[in-house]
């Protein structure tokens, strides 16, 4: 649960600072000025790779939780 957590708040993190780099706002993660300090300092494309990343992370953990209730 901690992990799940935690991987929540990263996409959410790095979703907001690539919008945030397109100067979109609305912002939905928990530090918006760590979205914003993201946004300044990484491109779109390593602030994409870094959300696929975390959702990679998330969809392996959810089928190895299927497989452990197997």
């Amino acid at each position: 649960a901690l992990v799940q957590g935690v991987l929540r708040e990263l996409r959410l993190l790095f979703r907001d600072a690539l919008t945030a780099k397109y100067g979109q706002s609305g912002r939905m993660s928990p530090s918006p000025q760590t979205a914003d300090k993201l946004a300044a300092s990484l491109t779109a494309a390593a602030l994409l790779q870094l959300l696929e990343t975390v959702e990679a992370l998330e969809a392996e953990l959810e089928r190895k939780k299927q497989e452990i209730a197997k």
